[in-house]
């Protein structure tokens, strides 16, 4: 029996099938992965705002925050605001962030994988607090780098009123004393530790980009789709798209997380417990 080969008609052919096919496929690869690092980083954010709970059980329902001496004596809530996550990781089954990425996805909860944000450590609370130089090493395992610095990777930022200091003498609010937890943020994906509604510009360098750019930006982070994932206060969890008005690097442009709108008020979710229903104008 002879067998026919093929012509370089029927080759081309089947090779322009085969292109087109992928033209379409590809797209659609790219998002399902998109869409997996998305659910994988809500994934981690659930697992923080659990962790959270947990050390608010075991510690009088407040939130780390930092405070000596009292009156005007007392150190603002810097510990809470820079170091919350040393805090929260041994209620979760990993490691404390370290200084080490693993590839693109990271290699523990504390890393988006669609936006592996390396971060350096503020070591100004643990001075305030009497810490050793070395404590970052001997306690979370971070290394000091070359720089004489510390670095760690975080893709997630926690809502900066809820380790402010409220009073002398004491730790942060009661999370029991906040009023509209289903839409009062807990944690937000960003590329600093904490952030307000003051903080929604594009960074504190000199001169400020006037443009977004991935992985230039510095404060809040959309990496899904135009968007990103937001843990609540009630643990609840949703994706939500960034929106602001105009120039996304003006504060009080933002829409979606609020912006701060007036000299006089950080805006929305970011306020303090007494008035944390505020809406932003």
């Amino acid at each position: 029996m002879k067998h026919r080969a093929f012509t370089l008609i029927e080759l081309l052919v089947v090779i322009a099938i085969i292109a087109i096919l992928a033209a379409i496929l590809f797209p659609v690869f790219a998002q399902a992965k998109n869409a997996a690092k998305k659910t994988a980083c809500l994934n981690n954010m659930k697992q923080m705002g659990t962790a959270m709970m947990l050390y608010l059980n075991d510690n009088d329902d407040r939130i780390m925050s930092a405070s000596q001496g009292s009156g005007a004596d007392y150190v603002d809530g810097d510990w809470g605001k820079d170091l919350w996550m040393f805090h929260i990781s041994p209620y979760l089954a990993t490691k404390a962030p370290n200084d080490i990425q693993k590839g693109a996805g990271g290699n523990n909860v504390f890393t988006c994988p669609s936006n592996p944000v390396r971060q350096e450590l503020d070591t100004s609370s643990l001075d305030d607090f009497g810490y050793p130089s070395d404590y970052p090493t001997t306690a979370w395992g971070l290394r000091r780098a070359p720089d004489g610095l510390y670095y760690y990777y975080l893709s997630y930022s926690i809502n900066e009123h809820l380790t402010d200091t409220q009073y002398p003498n004491i730790e942060g609010p009661e999370l029991s004393r906040w009023e509209n937890l289903s839409n009062s943020f807990l944690f937000l994906e960003g590329s600093r530790s904490e952030l307000e509604g003051d903080e929604l510009v594009s960074g504190w360098s000199n001169p400020k980009p006037t443009t977004w750019r991935q992985g230039a930006w510095v404060g809040y982070s959309f990496p899904h789709n135009g968007g990103s994932n937001f843990i609540f206060l009630d643990t609840s969890a949703r994706w939500k798209k960034a929106v602001w008005r105009g120039d996304l690097t003006v504060r009080t442009n933002w829409s979606y997380p609020p912006g701060r709108g007036s000299a006089a008020s950080d805006c929305g979710p970011w306020t303090a417990p007494a008035s944390d229903d505020e809406g932003c104008q």
